[in-house]
């Protein structure tokens, strides 16, 4: 089984369109979605769960041959897409290669090559926050967007029957999990907060990258942080909006996110302590010369807050670091 992402290849599907409500949803050959987004949008409109498949097209005879046998069969789309969403990630050079527009494109073709690459690079986002590492793999996901599980199908076995059954094994799961969340609408802000906590803690690290809306409700379910709660919500918000803006080399706004944080009046001390060193800390990932006002700013924030603290020494240090940087380079 080959290993994904030696480096990051360019999606290209061969778009049909799907629709909901006059809108038109993007769907490859074989009838899966080929944005998330789109995807658990529909998932959560129908009340249905959806899988996430990933696989390496014509360098791997593994995917290849899952391609064939399940996705292209005709069975799927009676057996499956029926039943789930289905987004379909394929990582290869096969596919790259038809993301190729030569000379006298037209602008249809432009715009669709566009649209290929902003969903395929949010695909990768996917692919790692799964911590995907071969293909095929199988991931499915609650009606809410919950991680349940990854499916794991057997190479001797790649059918269509074998598929559902896999997938199906994780019913339970999936049902649990949404019973949990449902639970989390019960109750005064402080009961459901609790119950929301509950659930978030018990989750690892993939499943908390997944669970948006459960963080997005302990946001609006306590303005006034009545549980004691809210800044760890928001905290956890700012994290994965960050982690995602990072991968896309979008570093000024990553760090203004966590600037704004500070700002905010729930916020304890340590965490806007905290919040001034992420800022300094993804700037400083730069390697950009002209971003050094802004580090120092931040730092000198934070140290401000709390300059007998402990973390005022860590400031310290990074702020005589690039201090001296920015002085020798003028």
């Amino acid at each position: 089984m080959k290993k994904l992402f030696a480096k990051f290849l360019i999606l290209f599907v061969i778009f049909s369109f799907c629709s909901c409500g006059g809108k038109k949803y993007a769907t490859d050959e074989c009838g899966c979605f080929f944005d998330f987004d789109d995807a658990k949008y529909l998932a959560k409109k129908k009340g249905t769960d959806f899988l996430v498949v990933i696989t390496n097209d014509g360098d791997d005879e593994l995917s290849s041959y899952f391609i064939k046998s399940v996705l292209k069969s005709p069975d799927f789309k009676s057996s499956v897409l029926k039943k789930y969403n289905v987004i379909h990630f394929d990582f290869s050079q096969k596919t790259y290669a038809k993301t190729q527009v030569g000379e006298g494109a037209t602008e249809e073709m432009l715009k669709q090559a566009e649209l290929i690459q902003r969903t395929a690079s949010k695909g990768f986002l996917i692919s790692r926050k799964l911590n995907c590492q071969s293909a095929p793999s199988i991931y499915r996901f609650s009606k809410n967007g919950f991680f349940v599980s990854e499916v794991v199908i057997e190479k001797d076995d790649y059918s269509v029957l074998n598929f559902v059954k896999q997938v199906e094994a994780s019913d339970k799961k999936s049902l649990e999990l949404e019973e949990q969340y449902k639970a989390t609408k019960e109750g005064s802000v402080v009961e459901r907060m609790k119950k929301i906590d509950s659930l978030f803690t018990s989750f690892n690290l993939v499943e908390k990258s997944f669970a948006d809306v459960l963080i997005k409700d302990a946001i609006s379910i306590d303005k006034t942080n009545e549980s004691g709660l809210v800044v760890k919500y928001l905290m956890q918000d700012v994290d994965n909006i960050t982690t995602d803006l990072c991968n896309e080399k979008k570093f000024s706004e990553a760090a203004e996110l966590y600037y704004k944080l500070a700002q905010n009046e729930l916020v304890d001390t340590d965490t806007k302590i905290n919040c001034y060193f992420y800022a300094a800390y993804i700037l400083a990932m730069t390697n950009d010369m002209e971003q050094i006002p802004q580090i120092l700013k931040y730092l000198e924030a934070g140290k401000a807050l709390n300059p007998e603290s402990d973390a005022a020494i860590e400031f310290d240090d990074m702020y005589n670091y690039f201090k001296e940087l920015s002085e020798s380079a003028e």
